[in-house]
């Protein structure tokens, strides 16, 4: 996202993903920074719950851990004079023994065995049982393009079937999404 300011800019990424999260959980993303100002170039933690994941109501015994990494940069063009830029995200779904399910992640500066690039892992708590792998499945970094935490939002309440919060429509949740997602998808700069 961007703005005219770096304040906006940080605003413009963070309040649509709170939105988001805020159809499944009662919380919000707490930002650690270095000082207080909004320096450029500099890496800016936000995670759900403090980095503890939050259990989720459904059919299922599920929690969801949420963390997002960024820098706010300068931009050039319509976009505003700032914008942000992703460095890394997770986005998982465990079980209450915080056992992976799945998780969606992007680190770009990933060594070794991480990759670099959006992918998707089938959790241990799911992947043992496959006929192809079993002992290693779940270390497997399937590719994706970037994920947004409107898509994580729309597939837990779809496919995974967590509730929404209490006073929400099914309806005003999906237009919430849907709006969050074409944000998403207007301003990235980069699918990976």
């Amino acid at each position: 996202m961007a703005g005219r300011t770096p304040n906006e800019a940080f605003e413009n990424f963070i309040d649509p993903m709170n939105q988001a999260l805020n159809c499944i959980v009662g919380g919000r993303l707490s930002v650690s920074r270095p000082g207080r100002q909004l320096d450029l170039n500099t890496d800016i933690s936000a995670y759900l719950n403090r980095g503890e994941p939050v259990e989720r109501s459904g059919p299922h015994d599920l929690f969801l851990n949420v963390g997002h990494v960024f820098q706010i940069n300068e931009a050039e063009g319509e976009r505003g004079r700032y914008k942000t830029s992703t460095v890394a995200y997770w986005y998982q779904f465990e079980t209450p023994d915080q056992r992976e399910i799945i998780s969606f992640h992007l680190n770009r500066r990933a060594s070794g065995d991480e990759r670099p690039y959006p992918h998707i892992h089938i959790g241990s708590a799911v992947a043992a049982a496959s006929p192809v792998l079993p002992d290693r499945f779940n270390k497997l970094h399937i590719p994706t393009r970037r994920i947004s935490i409107e898509s994580v939002v729309r597939f837990a309440i779809q496919e995974l079937k967590v509730e929404i919060m209490p006073g929400r429509t099914v309806k005003a949740v999906l237009d919430l999404l849907d709006e969050g997602e074409s944000a998403f998808d207007r301003w990235k700069t980069t699918d990976s």
